[in-house]
């Protein structure tokens, strides 16, 4: 039992500590939010000309302290969105495979049109499967390479599901759930795997240019700092390290605006030719959303306002976070009732084979999706 006399003191020290800190935060938030309010286009391009070229830093497309209300959603509109999940067997199962499930959504928005609810489960197992996905898979299938298939998965079945839900004349947003900058593609260890990667992931986004569909991608509370970085560039004496942009961009925008657009400073922009990656924040009412899109969806402001339009829509009728992208996730999630249906299916079908399978069921269901 809790000796609550003892818990005492450690409790008011605590407390005391945590005030320190709130302070301490409204302190530099305040301090942020001035430096936005002020920032004119010269002194953002002086801070930027001598810049280091760390940490990641914001690259302003709109005056810095920009707040842009909601644009009236078109009508009608169509939207589609997938998200994925992944699996794995685990040493307890030989051999190994790799369950990768794309939940794909279509809303019709001011029509009459039935909404697509999909999902496209796909079980990948033996070392020729690899070899057909990849051209040099050295060592073995990791997690890591398994994710960065499975985000190429989310995206040709995006592209794929917009294409089949298009109407002619009609406004058509393709939503992913998460970034577009591959960022889990650094770091593997397979330079030869990680290149053809990034050529197949900037050949889906030219497809996705080619064929006029608006492609973004929204991420939920995020952690970025790179507009936070910029504004330290501004001043460089200013206590704003604890911050996060989504810290200060509650407090600028109100519900429904979205902030000035930026591009990413990330190095990893050096791959994607035209199509690097921009951004801007989004008051959803409840949470600031970081919307990400590819150079070509940047440039028009058009195409800006209708994912802007359609992402607050979307967000209001979702308690402050997309309907579409809520539906998809729920057809991408494997739970674990299904997990332990999967499996027994696997045992019966490799058994009427002939074949035998060790007790693992109990051990293998207890992995969890990754989402």
């Amino acid at each position: 039992m809790l000796d609550f006399t003892r818990l005492g003191l450690q409790l008011a020290a605590f407390a005391d500590y945590r005030n320190e800190k709130e302070q301490a935060y409204r302190q530099s938030l305040a301090r942020a939010l001035a430096l936005l309010g002020m920032a004119d286009e010269g002194t953002v391009h002086h801070a930027l000309k001598d810049a280091p070229t760390t940490p990641l830093v914001a690259l302003p497309r709109e005056p810095l302290g920009y707040a842009v209300a909601p644009p009236e959603r078109p009508s009608p509109i169509t939207l589609v969105a997938t998200d994925g999940s992944q699996v794995s067997s685990g040493r307890e199962v030989e051999p190994p495979f790799y369950l990768i499930n794309i939940g794909c959504v279509a809303f019709h928005l001011g029509t009459e049109r039935r909404p697509l609810l999909a999902s496209i489960p796909e079980l990948y197992y033996g070392e020729e499967m690899w070899e057909d996905m990849l051209e040099d898979v050295s060592g073995s299938v990791t997690p890591q390479l398994v994710a960065a298939l499975r985000d190429e998965k989310e995206l040709h079945y995006l592209l794929h599901t917009a294409l089949q839900e298009r109407e002619a004349s009609t406004p058509l947003v393709a939503l992913l759930d998460g970034t577009l900058i591959r960022w889990s593609l650094q770091g593997m260890k397979q330079a030869v795997v990680e290149r053809e990667l990034i050529e197949r992931y900037v050949r889906l986004l030219q497809d996705f240019s080619d064929e006029g569909v608006l492609l973004a991608g929204y991420i939920s509370r995020p952690a970025s700092r790179e507009v936070v970085n910029l504004l330290q560039l501004l001043d460089q004496e200013a206590d704003i390290a604890s911050l996060r942009d989504h810290h200060v961009f509650f407090h600028w925008l109100k519900p429904g605006e979205r902030s000035a657009l930026f591009e990413s400073g990330s190095h990893i922009q050096q791959y994607y030719g035209s199509h690097k990656i921009h951004f801007f924040y989004i008051h959803m009412g409840r949470e600031i959303g970081r919307v990400e899109v590819p150079g070509w969806v940047a440039e028009s402001q058009k195409s800006i306002e209708c994912i802007h339009a359609a992402l607050w829509d979307q967000g209001r009728k979702g308690q402050g976070y997309p309907v579409i992208l809520a539906e998809a996730h729920e057809r991408a999630v494997v739970r674990v009732e299904e997990q332990e249906a999967f499996m027994a299916l696997l045992r019966r079908h490799v058994m009427h084979r002939g074949g035998n399978m060790s007790d693992t069921r109990k051990r293998w269901s207890k992995r969890v999706p990754r989402i």
